[in-house]
């Protein structure tokens, strides 16, 4: 690999990008990162600072696979149960049904579908390149080729990488000042859907921008088990096993 004086790539933080294509594919790793959050009637919510353990070089398609998999199998009676677990509800306060998860199971299963067909894509996309580091294409992470609005400070970056990943394990250091994004008024079936993916591997799936000038800490490997480690970050679990057994790359 040359020196980050003399690399070649289409992402505007050079040494950033050859550090992800040397250590970052197929390994666990650490992030230490301030969220964007979201902006709700003038106030940003759900700008935590986060410490997030995750890994990467996975086959997407291989956890789309799995996600169907486990999809397939879930009653909308559990689901019902889990909504109703966290108190949720759906539009304007309405109570949530089996039918809300009905329509919600389905509608998981045929996006996975269609995702694995190629057909479920993004009205974002075409903004969107993979991360090339000296010519070589870095898996799990892509590059934002948009025009991007300097009067919009949270619009994205010309040239910022977005690493994709699978979240295995997160602790919040600093709680957002303003608390977190409040819950959108949506249908119940919507409500179920956002719930149902997060029983799925692909719910683990995460991107974060890597921006020029923004608040975060990467680490890889050794390095990061040893940082998680310090900040308390757990990250052993069944849903973690099964994601380095069914969605990591071989």
């Amino acid at each position: 690999m040359a020196t980050s004086t003399a690399i070649s790539t289409n992402a505007n933080l050079p040494a950033l990008a050859a550090t992800l294509a040397e250590a970052l594919c197929g390994s666990f790793g650490g992030l230490i990162i301030r969220k964007k959050g979201r902006v709700k009637g003038g106030t940003l919510y759900g700008d935590d600072l986060v410490h997030v353990v995750f890994i990467t070089g996975f086959i997407y398609t291989n956890l789309l696979r799995r996600s169907l998999e486990k999809a397939r199998t879930v009653k909308a009676s559990d689901l019902l149960a889990a909504c109703e677990a966290r108190g949720l509800t759906g539009k304007n306060g309405a109570p949530l049904t089996v039918n809300d998860c009905l329509v919600a199971i389905d509608a998981t299963i045929d996006s996975l579908n269609r995702s694995l067909a190629g057909t479920n894509t993004s009205t974002t996309d075409h903004v969107y390149e993979p991360l090339v580091v000296d010519s070589e294409t870095v898996r799990g992470c892509r590059v934002y080729t948009g025009a991007g609005d300097p009067s919009n400070p949270k619009a994205p970056i010309p040239g910022t990488i977005y690493l994709n990943v699978l979240k295995i394990g997160q602790k919040v250091l600093e709680p957002a000042a303003n608390g977190p994004i409040p819950a959108a008024n949506s249908r119940g079936d919507v409500v179920a859907k956002s719930i149902l993916r997060s029983m799925l591997p692909i719910g683990r799936y995460v991107s974060y921008a890597l921006e020029p000038g923004a608040e975060f800490i990467l680490r890889a490997g050794g390095t990061a088990a040893v940082a998680a480690d310090c900040d308390g970050v757990s990250v052993r679990s069944a849903a973690v096993e099964d994601i380095f057994t069914l969605a990591a790359a071989v």
